[in-house]
């Protein structure tokens, strides 16, 4: 452990409630900035969020582009695909599914033998929130 000895240099108590008093200010100046900031990011997200929905048909075109099969029913996109010989395709292109959709949150997801029908089944439902 490091000792330092303030008596003797050569700075009077004031000079440290000073400097202290400072850095504080300082430290609370960064804390204010760094909230603003950050509001204005969370205010440019739901901004932007009103910009990126796209509709059923618009999502269900990206979906069939990855060579799986879809089919909406009401605000749920049902995505099937039976050919497990393609397992590491199916997970890629499911990720890929999910994420080209925005507002469209995923609400069931299987892949792999032990699902009914074995394969891939995933359902994307319509949300608002994202």
């Amino acid at each position: 452990m490091i000792k330092i000895d303030l008596s003797e240099v050569p700075i009077a108590p004031l000079q440290y409630r000073l400097a202290g008093g400072i850095l504080l200010g300082i430290g609370i100046l960064l804390l204010c900035i760094g909230l603003l900031l950050s509001s204005f990011t969370i205010s440019r997200r739901a901004a932007n969020s009103t910009h990126t929905k796209i509709s059923a048909e618009e999502c269900v075109k990206k979906i069939n582009a990855l060579h799986l099969q879809s089919t909406v029913q009401g605000d749920v996109i049902h995505i099937q695909d039976n050919n497990l010989q393609r397992g590491m395709e199916l997970l890629a292109s499911s990720s890929q599914a999910a994420a080209l959709c925005p507002n469209w949150m995923l609400a069931d997801y299987c892949l792999g033998s032990a699902c009914t029908p074995p394969g891939l089944t995933m359902s994307l439902k319509y949300s608002e929130k994202r």
